[in-house]
């Protein structure tokens, strides 16, 4: 069974979340082996962004072992691991990176995917960018809004956006996701 948790984003902020995904995450999986996964952020920070985020790892997910994803190592890694951590940015910048959709959900399944912010994107058939509506990997058949109704108004997705975007695909249906909350999908 693969665990899909989404994140809205932000989610370094809220020591709930930490918390919260620690206690999901470790009901799933009793030896954590993370691939930590930078590729929406711009490649000359990847490895700052790893580095930033060793202290939130120490606190919320002690003794687990966590690498860092890279083009070269990304498969191997993948293979390795029972968990991936798909950290926010530019979903662009992840949909360009990794663009051959089946090889990803396969070398996903059976793990536990945790996608923040565009890593949730990244899973969806559709998704709220800055520009409007835009298209996922379709790996999971939802419609995803992250940074839904947040204070901080660069990144806020408006609910009027959102409902614009289940009104223009009500196909499948559309996860709306906070800042600092996750939503669980389980898939066989």
């Amino acid at each position: 069974m693969t665990t899909y948790i989404l994140c809205g984003g932000y989610d370094r902020r809220y020591d709930h979340f930490g918390r919260g995904l620690w206690d999901v995450v470790s009901a799933k999986v009793d030896k954590i082996k993370l691939c930590d996964v930078y590729f929406a952020s711009e490649e000359d920070e990847i490895e700052s962004r790893y580095i930033e985020y060793t202290e939130w790892f120490n606190k919320y997910f002690p003794g687990i072992e966590r690498k860092l994803a890279t083009t070269d190592n990304f498969e191997e890694l993948m293979q390795e691991s029972n968990v991936i951590f798909f950290h926010g940015g530019r979903t662009t910048n992840l949909l360009k990176a990794l663009p051959d959709f089946d090889r990803v959900k396969s070398l996903i399944q059976g793990k536990v995917y945790i996608g923040s912010s565009a890593g949730a994107n990244y899973l969806a058939k559709h998704f709220l960018s800055h520009d409007g509506f835009d298209t996922g990997s379709s790996i999971l058949p939802i419609n995803v809004v992250v940074h839904y109704d947040a204070e901080n108004t660069s990144e806020r997705r408006s609910p009027q956006s959102a409902s614009e975007l289940e009104s223009a695909f009500p196909e499948v249906p559309t996860l709306k996701i906070r800042e600092g909350e996750f939503k669980v999908i389980e898939d066989e």
